[in-house]
């Protein structure tokens, strides 16, 4: 294409200019990577040229992060998820010629309650679980784990007077283990979880 100015003077010389095309812009997934409460998504994006934001959502979460991207691997990341959950996601990548997305799912890595029991005199016949999360009435006993037990938590919540197991290798603590799938509690105090025994890593009931 040439382009020349005119003026009073008269036409200026011919100008050559090339014009560049920006085309739709694509992405292609390249990987996932969970934890215990995030999920991480690599991709590899292609802008065609335009300039592009390329973004993570997280169904019923939202937003997990948004950049800009040209033609080189992203990788985003949502954090505050539960572990032993499923979750569905769309990366998108957007310019002003358009956007594509491509969507997947992932699960959380399963978190894991192990019973504790440091004197088998005391406890070696089974640790109670109870249809609510207190031991204050037996009668709401409906079975019991043994030291060296796993199970798996759904979420925790807290009921006074806490459990005391710290003189049978647990801790003292008021907070009760849901058990994931059941309405069945499992005191914390004669538990420990994976990955350092963070409660936080459960979502409150």
């Amino acid at each position: 294409m040439k382009v020349h100015a005119v003026n009073e003077a008269g036409d200026g010389p011919d100008v050559t200019a090339t014009g560049r095309t920006i085309g739709v812009p694509t992405l292609t997934l390249t990987g996932q990577t969970p934890d215990y409460n995030s999920i991480a998504v690599t991709f590899t994006p292609n802008n065609k040229g335009g300039a592009a934001t390329c973004q993570l959502n997280v169904s019923g979460v939202g937003l997990g992060g948004a950049v800009n991207c040209t033609t080189q691997p992203v990788t985003l990341t949502m954090t505050g998820l539960a572990p032993n959950r499923s979750y569905s996601y769309t990366v998108s990548i957007s310019s002003p010629a358009g956007s594509n997305s491509a969507g997947g799912s992932m699960n959380t890595n399963t978190l894991r309650a192990t019973v504790v029991c440091g004197d088998t005199s005391y406890c070696g016949s089974g640790i109670y679980i109870y249809s609510v999360p207190s031991q204050s009435n037996p009668g709401n006993a409906v079975g019991r784990y043994y030291g060296g037990n796993t199970f798996v938590p759904e979420c925790h919540t807290a009921n006074n007077p806490a459990v005391n197991a710290s003189p049978w290798g647990g801790k003292q603590t008021n907070e009760w283990l849901k058990i994931d799938g059941q309405n069945k509690y499992f005191p914390w105090a004669w538990s420990v979880l994976d990955a350092g025994d963070v409660l936080s890593r459960l979502p409150a009931c």
